[in-house]
Formats: C-alpha cells, structure tokens, sequence
C-alpha cells in the first residue's frame, strides 16, 4: 500500500484531520514549494485551493515536478460558467471572502498545460449546503449529485481529472523533506535532526529559521 499526505498551510484544517485521517501522513506546508523530491507520487489531488492563486501555474507546476510520468491529477476548482462565483459575479474578477482570503477567477482551461493532458471534466455541489445535508438522510441527494455529473456547466464546482506527461525519469519514494533539506523518516530529519510531531509543521519550522 503506497503511502498517503495531506499537505495544508492551515494547522487548524491537519488538526482536525488528525481526528480522522489514521492512515495519511499530515504536513504544514506551503503548496507552492512542495517538500518533497521530483517524480514521486502517481496520484495529487488539490481541492479548493487554486482559485486562491492569481496564478494556478504556481501550484501546478509544482504538482508536475513532484509527480510521475503517467500520474494522475485531480482538481477541484469552482466553476465560474455559471456567471457566479461562490455566490460573487464572475466579472469581479477578485473577490474576497468572508475570512479576508482572495479568491481569482479562472477559465477551467486555464488548470491545463503542456504537461497536463485533460483526461475527463465533471461537476458537483449542486447540494452541498447545510439543508440539503440534512435532507440527504432522507432523499440520497449527493447520489444525484453525482449521476448528474457530467452536466458540469450547470455545477457549482468543478472537478477536473488530468494527466501528466513529461519525460519518465523513474520513480522515487515519496519522503517529506526538512526545510534543510534533509530526508525526514519516522518523524526525525536525517539531515539537521530535528524531531517532529503527529503533524510535521514546515511552516513553523521555517519562521524558527528565519528568526
């Protein structure tokens, strides 16, 4: 069984994950700077995160690079061919949101590129609020939501499956890496020998060294 991460800047969201995920590996990290060596993973998937980069390449370059030849990518980004987005007209262009964070409105064509083949589009979220959660124990709402699918420009958020294609340079065991660029294996960096937690906090890690 190949290893699983979570990689997330807010420590509140791996918290809460820890609760939950017992089998994945969580890290605090910046997405734009990936900790982890070329070529090492067949599966990446960003949700809800890129429409907060006014520049999605940032983040998906960096999917590319940690990535194998062949590994699939998916995406999941709010659709903004409904003329709104999250609830704010499309020609806003930015909008902020509740909590002060940005949010840019993209093209789906604009989460491709020439390493990253689309393979198939789909959406959903047609019901995903809190009444329709709570009629979802009734009515199997998301299992319509789901069959509905492949109508995406009706959807609120879009799900995009893609492929990567660079040259096959083989694969590597995916193994976080310290912010000293050492090699960190059950939870102690094998370069400067720093232990960590439940949650190795890249993040704190590299303020610490700034300091």
């Amino acid at each position: 069984m190949r290893p699983v991460f979570m990689i997330d800047y807010s420590s509140r969201n791996l918290v809460r994950a820890s609760s939950r995920l017992r089998n994945a590996k969580l890290i605090r990290a910046d997405i734009s700077r990936v900790p982890f060596e070329d070529d090492c993973f067949d599966c990446v998937v960003v949700i809800r995160v890129l429409h907060h980069f006014s520049d999605p390449r940032i983040v998906l370059d960096e999917v590319c690079r940690v990535a194998r030849n062949g590994a699939t990518v998916i995406l999941g980004v709010p659709n903004p061919r409904l003329g709104r987005y999250m609830g704010v007209p499309t020609k806003m262009g930015v909008i902020f949101g509740p909590q002060g964070h940005r949010s840019y409105v993209h093209s789906p064509d604009a989460y491709s590129g020439p390493r990253l083949r689309e393979v198939s589009r789909r959406g959903l979220g047609s019901f995903d609020n809190h009444l329709t959660r709570r009629l979802s124990r009734l009515i199997p709402l998301s299992k319509l939501d789901t069959l509905t699918s492949p109508a995406w420009k009706l959807k609120p958020e879009l799900f995009i499956k893609l492929r990567v294609e660079k040259e096959d340079r083989g694969e590597r065991e995916p193994i976080p890496l310290c912010t000293c660029h050492g090699s960190i294996v059950e939870g102690v960096c094998r370069g400067c020998g720093r232990a960590f937690g439940q949650i190795i906090d890249l993040v704190r890690d590299e303020n610490e060294a700034a300091d």
